[in-house]
């Protein structure tokens, strides 16, 4: 759950800043995890049927207790290097990501309790390299957006089954990045 969690962000991206967290907040959980995977992911339609992702990194991350209604707030920081191949054409190009996430706060709870709207901050860097390895395009700011969390009725995080992004509020910095599948066409396969 925790790396999932990360990573649904990771794809927003972000790293740096952190925020104060009140005195009454109790950790409930802390750790780092390392990345080291590949999956495959078909998104992009007929023109390329299969890009290979291989993701490698580091997710600092930080749960506490907070308010009455003792849900688990988390932050994390991550680092993530990224390498995007179509293994038709055996032509790649490659992101880095660095961020910093942190819940803010609950902004709404459902009737039965079971699904929490958190507002979410984000700080981040994320930059696009091309094929011979130098700086096409990058992003950089911050996003502050809700996720929907089905807590399963509890406020442990542990058992939560389904992190859904809600939606974006605001977002700051330029960003010059394209598009996964403006990428994989532009750099695999014209």
């Amino acid at each position: 759950m925790k790396k999932a969690r990360a990573l649904v962000v990771a794809g927003t991206a972000a790293a740096l800043g952190f925020v104060g967290v009140p005195a009454q907040a109790a950790i409930i959980d802390k750790g780092i995890e390392k990345v080291d995977e590949t999956t495959v992911t078909d998104q992009c339609g007929p023109e390329i049927p299969s890009v290979e992702v291989h993701n490698t990194g580091t997710i600092a991350y930080l749960y506490r207790t907070r308010g009455s209604e003792g849900f688990a707030f988390g932050s994390f920081a991550g680092s993530l290097q990224r390498t995007f191949t179509n293994p038709d054409t055996g032509r790649s190009w490659s992101s880095t990501a660095r961020w910093f996430e942190r819940d803010s706060r609950v902004l709404e709870v459902s009737d039965d309790g079971e699904v929490i709207t958190m507002l979410v901050r984000v700080v981040f860097s994320y930059t696009v390299f091309n094929e011979a390895g130098e700086r096409d395009s990058f992003d950089r700011g911050v996003d502050v957006f809700t996720l929907n969390i089905d807590t399963n009725g509890t406020p442990v995080y542990l058992d939560d089954d389904e992190v859904e992004f809600g939606e974006v509020l605001r977002q700051y910095g330029p960003r010059t990045t394209s598009e996964f599948c403006v990428d994989a066409q532009r750099f695999t396969v014209d």
